[in-house]
């Protein structure tokens, strides 16, 4: 290799890592000039084609790395990353392999295979995978981010916190990383720290999850209206981010605008069929309206299949059938939905409705002392109604 084509590359290396891709590309196109049959040049251009998302041109140029030297291990792995992309898993996890095969050093190819089975939904071997490429390449900022950002997927959040700080002393201004550790230490209820993340990573980059986990701080301490403002800002940059419509419809909750709750519940699950906590809060806000309660229900029996010890699911079913007027069985449902709930003997923010929604099949029932019993119980799990639980019990002495 010439002094010239080592300059070169060196100055591709830079540019890369600064994001000045245009730059980088003509780097690569120097370096093919003096010497066309030289594979490093065409993997690099691979690279920023990734980078920018064409595709096309990235799999030529991975295609004239692999000719000219089939031993090119980065080769191999942006032809993984390309076969990821367009959901060829398999092939990914092959080339990814292969990438170890003849590397085995090298960090990239273990972060490929951890990527991959992560879309496969196999954590425990994307972790083990995030592990191996950690230790291969622990100044690497984007494993380190990657790695932690896994974690945090799996509940493991702890370490999760510690790598993606690592990544941030690599990279300080890294918002997706600032905003990541911003939600990992809001989960953990580290929220003065969390608060400083994301703002400090909102700041050089506005992010619609970077907003939404904001906003869920926000809420936590009963500032809807702040809420507000960045999920208005988070739906502008992604109308169709699902958890932007889910928040805002906990913060319309918040505000006691059920109506427009409802219909944002209903979006989020819209654009996620799949998400338990979406299809739930969907199905209550239909059931807060009083409308379409037949699918209400539906939704809730669906979720309640999947996850048959879910309280809350028992819960809107009830609910449903309460509205229905049908109280015996909307009693059975509520009596699961209180077994389960106190059985696990965590605070959930519906427990008051739930003990409200029995007290009123106690009264239907005639039951005035459960009744009352149930009101006292909405007391406790939400005193900031207090008066109005005194005075529909005190109603019940009449």
């Amino acid at each position: 290799m010439s002094q010239a084509t080592d300059d070169l590359l060196a100055a591709f290396r830079d540019r890369f890592a600064r994001r000045d891709y245009l730059k980088a590309i003509q780097s690569c196109r120097d370096s093919l000039a003096i010497n066309p049959r030289d594979s490093v040049p065409w993997r690099n251009l691979a690279a920023v084609y990734i980078a920018l998302g064409q595709d096309a041109d990235a799999a030529t140029s991975v295609q004239y790395a692999l000719e000219l030297d089939p031993k090119d291990s980065h080769a191999w792995y942006a032809r993984g990353v390309l076969s990821s992309r367009a959901g060829k898993h398999e092939e990914a996890l092959h080339q990814f392999e292969k990438t170890v095969e003849l590397n085995p050093s090298q960090g990239e190819g273990y972060q490929g295979l951890a990527f991959t089975y992560e879309k496969l939904g196999d954590m425990g071997t994307a972790v083990y995978y995030w592990t191996r490429a950690y230790d291969s390449a622990p100044d690497n900022a984007e494993i380190a981010r990657g790695f932690g950002v896994a974690l945090m997927r799996s509940g493991q959040l702890s370490k999760a916190a510690y790598y993606l700080r690592q990544a941030l002393e690599h990279l300080p201004e890294w918002p997706e990383a600032r905003m990541e550790l911003g939600e990992i230490l809001r989960r953990m209820n580290e929220d003065r720290d969390a608060v400083t993340e994301l703002l400090r990573g909102l700041r050089v980059k506005q992010r619609p999850d970077g907003l939404v986990s904001l906003s869920r701080i926000h809420l936590k301490y009963r500032e809807p209206r702040k809420a507000l403002v960045h999920l208005q800002r988070a739906l502008t940059l992604a109308p169709e981010y699902a958890p932007a419509h889910h928040v805002l419809g906990l913060t319309l909750t918040a505000l006691g605008e059920w109506a427009e709750a409802s219909a944002q519940f209903e979006r989020a699950y819209a654009l996620e069929p799949d998400n338990m906590e979406y299809a739930m809060d969907s199905a209550a806000g239909l059931a807060h309206v009083g409308k379409d309660l037949d699918r209400a229900y539906r939704l809730a029996a669906a979720v309640r299949i999947k996850e048959p010890n879910l309280p809350r699911a028992f819960h809107v079913m009830g609910w449903t059938q309460l509205l229905q007027g049908k109280h015996l069985d909307a009693f059975a449902e509520l009596e699961k939905a209180r077994t389960l709930l106190e059985m696990r003997g965590l605070p959930e923010p519906w427990a008051a409705e739930m003990y409200e929604h029995l007290a009123q099949c106690y009264t239907a029932m005639n039951d005035a002392m459960m009744a009352r019993e149930m009101y006292s119980r909405a007391l406790e799990a939400d005193p900031g109604r207090r008066e109005e639980w005194l005075k529909r019990a005190q109603a019940l002495n009449g």
